[in-house]
């Protein structure tokens, strides 16, 4: 790898984690706005998380909320992996690929201890994401002078020492 692409990259994985850390001063979307239609698809959904849920309960043995936590893991893994092939898939088409590849690597070291934004719904999130991501790689193109480059860090830092980690209204609780 060359000296420019890799300062690009640098450039990319500090910008990714400004961005972050930054959000920080976004409130989570509140559960008030995450309404449920009655749409044939959800109760197809619900049905097979309720199968789900009985097969945990029933062969496992699981308590109620331990089949809710594994159920939120599940969701989240799909959504999260549909979200990721999508985005990936995007990337490709643009030539961007490498640079979404680091992206992605330096938000899930991040994401996982700041929390941040949450949307209710997959396409709304998935909206925002690409609109970030997009956000982050044109960015890295236009490198900051070192100063402002050391004094957005630390106060994007300080962002995510004051507010910490957030997490959604969705996921169910730990006890």
């Amino acid at each position: 790898m060359d000296r420019d692409r890799f300062q690009n990259m640098y450039t990319l994985y500090t910008y990714c984690y400004l961005i972050v850390l930054f959000s920080q001063l976004q409130k989570t979307i509140t559960e008030s706005s995450y309404t449920e239609t009655d749409s044939p698809q959800n109760q197809n959904l619900s049905l097979m998380k309720n199968k789900l849920k009985n097969y945990f309960q029933t062969q496992f043995h699981f308590s109620s909320l331990e089949t809710d936590k594994i159920l939120y893991g599940l969701e989240a893994l799909v959504s999260e992996s549909v979200k990721f092939l999508i985005l990936l898939f995007i990337a490709l088409s643009l030539g961007y690929a490498d640079e979404m590849l680091v992206a992605t690597i330096v938000l899930l070291s991040i994401r996982s201890n700041s929390g941040g934004l949450h949307f209710s719904h997959f396409f709304s999130c998935l909206a925002f994401t690409t609109a970030f991501y997009a956000a982050v790689i044109g960015l890295a193109q236009h490198p900051l002078p070192p100063k402002l480059f050391s004094l957005g860090l630390v106060l994007a830092l300080g962002v995510f020492a004051l507010v910490g980690p957030i997490t959604s209204l969705m996921r169910p609780r730990l006890q």
